[in-house]
């Protein structure tokens, strides 16, 4: 009797733990469940987690008429520039290039950048049109010949890393915007989520602006021997794509500038 007295204590005492043990581990689950919020990180009808877009991370608000327009309201033209082998030049064509360019260099009154871009080299649309012209040849022999170059010109691709370097000139412009909000107006930019969309007034004005100062660019490269030519709202597009892509720009190109609708890129569902 004693001994199932004692085994039935022991019993209750266990229980009593146990219960103790799973209040603690509710409370600990009940202190900590309002730092993570389900309808904050997935989607309850679709149970995927919501990860906010990458454009909300980039600069860029958009591109118009040629010029990059930034989400502080600042505006930028790119200009593609021509390079030239300064190791073949004599010594004295040498210095004349390097003065040439200190003189440019201290004749701005506003900054620029320099980018250089090294891709690899992308011959895929030049064999295309080798291959579609050696369908259409007649004389067999010439026929032979192009079918070993395109051959040639593939083995080499595969073999060897042939890099391509672009230069390219970046012209700044910073139009004063002034805009005045009232608290409501204040309080909902602060709570409102997404992008915030810079109204630039007058921008055909800041245009021109910036105009000149692409063109006194371009003036001061010609005169150290460098062709300087401004992209266009397709190139700088093709740009900015190929600098964030590098590797899905190399397989998928941008075809025109009407096949692009979506403001937010987003991933395609797969069957």
């Amino acid at each position: 009797m004693e001994s199932t007295a004692n085994n039935q204590r022991e019993d209750q005492t266990n229980r009593a733990k146990k219960l103790e043990e799973f209040n603690i581990e509710e409370k600990k689950a009940e202190t900590f469940a309002p730092l993570i919020s389900p309808s904050d990180e997935m989607n309850p009808q679709t149970k995927n987690i919501i990860a906010p877009s990458t454009q909300n991370y980039l600069d860029l608000e958009e591109i118009h008429n040629g010029v990059v327009i930034l989400k502080n309201g600042g505006l930028r033209m790119v200009l593609m520039v021509s390079a030239i082998n300064f190791s073949l030049k004599s010594e004295e064509e040498q210095n004349a290039i390097i003065y040439s360019f200190q003189g440019f260099l201290n004749s701005l009154s506003f900054p620029i950048q320099i980018v250089m871009q090294s891709r690899r080299l992308d011959l895929s649309s030049y064999l295309a049109k080798l291959k579609s012209k050696n369908k259409s040849e007649e004389n067999p022999l010439i026929r032979l010949q192009m079918t070993d170059y395109i051959g040639f010109v593939e083995q080499l691709l595969k073999v060897a890393n042939i890099m391509e370097k672009k230069f390219y000139v970046v012209v700044p412009y910073q139009p004063i915007i002034i805009k005045k909000e009232n608290i409501l107006q204040k309080t909902l930019k602060i709570l409102s989520p997404g992008p915030k969309k810079t109204e630039i007034v007058d921008f055909e004005m800041h245009r021109k602006e910036l105009v000149h100062r692409t063109e006194v660019v371009a003036a001061g490269l010609g005169s150290v021997g460098l062709r300087a030519v401004q992209l266009n709202t397709l190139e700088l597009a093709e740009l900015y794509y190929s600098s964030y892509n590098p590797e899905l720009a190399t397989r998928q190109k941008i075809a025109s500038l009407a096949d692009i609708t979506t403001p937010i890129v987003e991933k395609s569902s797969e069957s």
